[in-house]
């Protein structure tokens, strides 16, 4: 019998409960707790104890994290013991009681594994209750086999720990080749030489491997293209500007204009242009110096010369010039030449094929590339090339100055000289390179097909592995022999299993024919009338598998079609007429120490199945050691109690309680599920009054004084009133209609009702000391007079 769950951590809502030791389970133990609070987590550790599964434990690790290790404590007093044990979860494992196996639980997962997966019937199911159905049949086969299966998992589990080392990181389908060698048809010292010679051939040809892969992955050599300006075009048009002249100046006015830059300029350079200058910006109408202001009648015949030197088509000469030289100077100033940049940034890369190809040919063009760069000079030519771009600067500043005047050309020979042998050069080192690229391109071809390399690889690492093997079954001999003794004894085992289980299937049929017969049985008595079950068989596979065959009014109902014919109750009903099924098989000494864990039994009945439900757990009650029902309806415990008011077993009421931080176990009085309402409130106010308990009971006061006690007291009167017209809509109508003979209590409960007001100051006061006077002096009144003088 479980005698109380001492401690809890870490599991589920449970994230510490600790105090369990003095909350007593008895023969019927009810665990109440609502929707979340922890009844399946206290399933799942029960479940986890029977099957000694540390899944359902380690699975459900409480959420936030806990710090501490997950721990579970149950006492448990086995039949005819004078003490309890303890089963202790710890280091994700159990003690281990014998007892374990007198755990029967029923819950959701009972169904889901053993009847319906979700919507529909599995194959898997079906073999989980094929299993569930058997269990009880042919014991003492079922025990040997048992054991058989127990040795044959420990054999198996070790079998790892003696597994020779060659076979360690090996697929199962290489271990009979390997143990199939006779060690004493090899020469050891010959076959490790033989290895030593294949791994040397093997890492040459890894090497022809490995090299075209980096020949493959080498950058190729770009393709050499040549931009370059038009420097003969340059040169014709800067000394075209040169020899340009103006001749629509008349000699006149020439020579005047020089005589007077002579006479009065001591500074001639620049002469022109600031007479220029002047003659634009003097005012049309005035004869007046613009930079002195004196008089200029005199010199009319001087202005006349300015205008006639100076006229407009002139001006348009001067602009075109100046426009031309603009445009010529900045193509000068911009003259750079950069073509062997790419070449020379290549030179790395060249060198690297080089070393690769390694062939005179190949080298005779990168030295020919090499000599090319060099003789084309490019350098220098930049350098001449800012030299004539700074002559021909010079020459455009004094062509400014006198635009109408021809200029000496400037002898360009040189630095067209250069700029050919440049482009010369530049064209032979394009050949060069596309030659070289050809050579490269010529030089991976080969390298590109490795399937014959891949296939030899592939070869040599077969014969090498065959080697190793060979080597390893003879140095390892000792470990195959033994390994092969664990396999024999293990084939023998398995055997034996197969030939036992082959036998109890051969004599189950009587058994499985009264073991259907019990699932009907329960079926209809809980509920289910309409329905009968029969043996359905599969004999595709090794083994039978045995499920429900049902008939609705009898007609056979579709495996497909079950889960939609059955409601949620004639689910529940099939998965308890199963669990019960399994405990009538029980001899009368097994029931003495079998403990039954109910979760949720009656989740979706209505009350007729309910009350079926009762019956069947009070007559099971008194063969068995203990029924412990998890259970989130107060209604069912209700009804339980009601019914079973005379019986002579002990009971326990816990409830599945929550603070901030745990859910906790606490013992309750069984009366929290019978009382009434009136009861309820009644029994929190004196609590109040008499300091049993701190709740705050302000709210309950008028709702009990008006909704409980006067139902409760005065129900006949108030039906009366009703039934005559008469309205009683509110508290004060109540107290007036069934006082009006008596203004004594009439006039007290009125003093009553007000105080119960929401603005009285009993309810704004947080005075507990005048709540709890308030209330005894109130509960004193109301239960010290007569009623039945009002009632009647």
């Amino acid at each position: 019998m479980i005698k109380q769950i001492n401690n809890i951590t870490n599991v589920g809502t449970f994230r510490d409960f600790s105090r369990g030791g003095s909350i007593q389970f008895e023969k019927l133990t009810f665990i109440y707790g609502r929707n979340t609070k922890g009844k399946t987590t206290l399933t799942d550790i029960l479940s986890s104890l029977k099957e000694n599964e540390s899944s359902l434990i380690t699975s459900r690790k409480s959420i936030p994290i806990v710090s501490s290790n997950q721990n579970v404590r149950i006492s448990v007093k086995p039949h005819n013991a004078n003490k309890q044990l303890p089963c202790t979860f710890s280091n994700d494992s159990w003690t281990q009681l014998n007892s374990n196996n007198d755990l029967h639980i029923f819950g959701s997962d009972f169904t889901h594994k053993n009847l319906f997966t979700g919507l529909s019937i599995e194959r898997q199911n079906k073999e989980n209750f094929t299993r569930f159905v058997l269990g009880q049949q042919g014991v003492q086969l079922a025990t040997q086999i048992a054991e058989d299966k127990r040795v044959l998992r420990g054999k198996r589990r070790g079998l790892s720990n003696v597994l020779p080392a060659y076979l360690k990181d090996k697929a199962n389908e290489e271990f009979l080749p390997f143990l199939s060698i006779d060690p004493a048809s090899i020469n050891l010292e010959e076959t490790k030489q033989q290895l030593i010679d294949l791994e040397q051939k093997l890492k040459q040809e890894q090497q022809r491997l490995e090299k075209p892969r980096e020949i493959l992955s080498i950058e190729d050599i770009s393709q050499f293209n040549i931009t370059l300006t038009n420097v003969q075009e340059l040169v014709n048009q800067t000394n075209d500007l040169l020899q340009r002249e103006f001749n629509e100046i008349s000699s006149v006015a020439i020579a005047k204009l020089q005589e007077h830059i002579q006479n009065n300029f001591e500074i001639t350079e620049n002469a022109e242009q600031w007479i220029k200058k002047g003659l634009d910006t003097r005012k049309s109408d005035s004869s007046n110096c613009l930079f002195c202001g004196q008089s200029l009648e005199s010199a009319a015949d001087l202005i006349n010369a300015y205008h006639s030197y100076f006229n407009e088509a002139y001006r348009n000469y001067i602009s075109d010039i100046s426009n031309t030289i603009n445009n010529l100077n900045s193509q000068w100033q911009e003259l750079n030449y950069s073509s062997l940049n790419t070449v020379a940034t290549k030179q790395t890369l060249l060198a690297q094929y080089a070393q690769l190809i390694n062939t005179d040919a190949f080298t005779a063009l990168v030295s020919r590339l090499n000599e090319l760069i060099v003789s084309a000079n490019e350098t220098d030519l930049n350098v001449l090339s800012k030299q004539f771009a700074q002559q021909v600067e010079q020459a455009f500043n004094i062509k400014e100055r006198k635009p109408h005047e021809i200029l000496q050309s400037i002898d360009f020979s040189d630095l067209l000289g250069n700029y050919i042998n440049y482009q010369r050069n530049l064209s032979l080192i394009s050949e060069t390179n596309d030659s070289i690229r050809e050579a490269i391109r010529l030089f991976k071809e080969p390298y590109r097909n490795l399937t014959q390399i891949r296939t030899r690889i592939s070869e040599l690492q077969t014969e090498i592995e065959t080697k190793k093997r060979a080597i390893a079954r003879v140095e390892q001999n000792d470990a195959c022999v033994l390994y092969q003794r664990e396999q024999r004894e293990i084939t023998v085992i398995d055997g034996r299993i197969t030939a036992s289980e082959q036998a109890l299937s051969e004599n189950q049929n009587q058994y499985l024919d009264r073991f259907y017969d019990r699932i009907d049985f329960h079926f209809k008595q809980f509920g289910s009338e309409n329905f009968t079950l029969e043996r359905g068989t599969d004999n595709r596979g090794h083994q039978p598998v045995y499920s429900l065959k049902v008939k609705f009014k009898d007609v056979e109902i579709n495996d497909s079609n079950i889960t939609k014919v059955f409601s949620e109750s004639d689910k529940r009903a099939l998965a308890l007429s199963l669990f019960w099924a399994k405990l009538d098989f029980l001899t009368p000494e097994q029931k003495q120490n079998v403990i039954i864990v109910l979760d949720d039994p009656v989740t979706s009945f209505d009350d007729n199945r309910i009350i079926k439900s009762i019956n069947r757990i009070k007559a099971t009650l008194r063969d068995v050691r203990q029924i412990i029902v998890l259970t989130h309806y107060s209604h069912f415990i209700k009804n339980f109690l009601e019914r079973g008011m005379n019986d002579d077993f002990a009971i326990a009421f816990i409830e599945i309680a929550q603070n901030n931080n745990t859910s906790y176990l606490r013992r309750i009085e069984g009366r929290t599920f019978t009382e009434t309402t009136y009861e309820r409130v009644a029994t929190k106010i004196y609590k109040f009054i008499n300091r049993e308990s701190e709740d705050d009971i302000r709210s309950y006061l008028r709702t009990f004084l008006e909704s409980q006690y006067f139902p409760h007291f005065y129900f006949g009167k108030l039906r009366e009133f009703e039934q005559n017209g008469v309205s009683c809509p509110n508290l004060s109508d109540k107290i007036d209609q069934i006082f009006s003979d008596d203004d004594v209590v009439r006039a007290k409960f009125h003093e009553f009702r007000t105080t119960l007001n929401g603005d009285n100051h009993i309810f704004t006061s947080s005075n507990e000391e005048d709540i709890r006077s308030f209330a005894s002096e109130m509960m004193t009144y109301l239960y010290n007079f007569s009623h039945n003088t009002y009632e009647h």
